[in-house]
Formats: structure tokens, sequence, C-alpha cells
């Protein structure tokens, strides 16, 4: 997974709002090992498969879940552009 630009980052705390929460996904070629994006027929996101855990037409989805997700909870000081950050 290529690194995560900090625009990108402050992206998603900004998506998040107070009290919601954001996730950042990305779509490979080739998704082995990394968990699945379920989206439902609105393509709200209704749940993350591991790719363990993950069916064969689970498995066929290329959109996966990025390490990144940012939410009500807080973020850690890396992506809230504590100190070093830029």
């Amino acid at each position: 997974m290529p690194l995560t630009r900090i625009d990108t980052l402050r992206a998603l705390l900004q998506a998040a709002g107070d009290g919601g929460m954001a996730l950042l996904t990305a779509e490979l070629a080739d998704p082995s090992g990394y968990g699945r994006i379920v989206r439902d027929a609105a393509g709200r996101v209704t749940r993350i498969v591991e790719h363990k855990d993950a069916s064969e037409a689970e498995r066929a989805i290329r959109e996966i879940k990025h390490r990144h997700p940012a939410g009500a909870g807080g973020a850690p000081e890396a992506v809230a552009g504590g100190p070093g950050q830029q």
C-alpha cells in the first residue's frame, strides 16, 4: 500500500466531522490479503470483511479498506497533524 499524503488524512478527518466516522478505501487490481469493503445497493458501506473470512464473491471485490479510519473517538497525533507533521 502506498504512503498516504497528509492532505488526504486531513480530508479524511474533515469528512468524519464532529461525531461521525470516515473510512479511506482504495481499489486494487490484486486485492489479495486486504479486507474488502462490502456495500449495499445504495453504495453505503455495510461491513468490512477480512480476506481470510471472505467468500469467493467477496474476494472478487476490488475495493479494500485502507489503514486509516477517522472518527469521533479521536485520531492519533500523526493523523491529526500533531508535532512533527506537515
